[in-house]
């Protein structure tokens, strides 16, 4: 873990100094053990730097301004978390807000959304789930930068909304073993263990794995996760984020 040093407005800092090619993350949360955990969580990741905390929204919007984070994760468990959120999604354009949760509560979830959030993910997800949200959101965020026109950028926005519209029917096309094999992998599981729990060969997992990204048009088993878990593929189970 690299050293840091907390602020009189909660925040911590890393001292030292992160690579441009690394995604800049800001952790906001109230709740200490959430951000040991995503703390943990995200230092085993080299893509990812965090470069801050911030337990209260005192002095918030100086702090992420000056830092200015790829991505900031917002704990929606905080006291008007979706007030903060709304703050801060017109004060930085050019980050993007992940909110957190331990409740499955679409009401909140829309609140968040509404308020600016790019997404929402929950404490139940698997970690991988998490990571791949923040490389999604921060890969959205440079191709944003880098268009050449806005007819461009008109364009890649209804393709991402046309290919997200066909999901529900690709999904329909996924036999029970491969919805099987899913549920498997969102465990953690590596192809090894899902044989042996199917009773099947490596091989046999790596074909079903290769028909499901081809179904799906996913290209790495991140983005199926992030898919899986927004089609409700997989059963949520208990602690797995923080």
């Amino acid at each position: 873990m690299q050293a840091g040093v907390t602020s009189s407005s909660g925040m911590q800092m890393n001292r030292h100094v992160t690579s441009e090619s690394r995604i800049k993350v800001m952790l906001v949360s109230g709740n200490y053990i959430m951000r040991v955990g995503l703390r943990k969580i995200l230092e085993s990741y080299e893509k990812v730097a965090i470069v801050g905390e911030l337990c209260e929204k005192v002095d918030a919007l100086e702090v992420i301004g000056r830092e200015k984070p790829d991505v900031i994760l917002v704990d929606l468990d905080m006291p008007d978390a979706v007030d903060l959120i709304l703050t801060l999604r017109g004060a930085v354009q050019d980050s993007r807000i992940i909110a957190l949760s331990s409740l499955d509560d679409n009401g909140t979830t829309r609140r968040a959304l509404g308020a600016g959030a790019s997404g929402v993910v929950l404490d139940v997800q698997p970690q991988q789930v998490l990571v791949a949200t923040i490389e999604s959101f921060y890969a959205e965020s440079r191709s944003a930068k880098t268009q050449l026109s806005a007819s461009e950028s008109h364009h890649e926005d209804n393709h991402q909304s046309e290919k997200e519209t066909q999901e529900p029917t690709k999904i329909g096309t996924l036999t029970a073993r491969e919805r099987e094999i899913i549920s498997l992998l969102a465990t953690g599981l590596a192809n090894k263990s899902i044989a042996d729990k199917l009773g099947i060969t490596d091989t046999t997992v790596r074909h079903h794995l290769t028909n499901i990204f081809n179904k799906l048009d996913v290209s790495s088993r991140q983005k199926l996760l992030v898919l899986a878990h927004r089609h409700r593929l997989v059963k949520l189970t208990r602690g797995s984020v923080a």
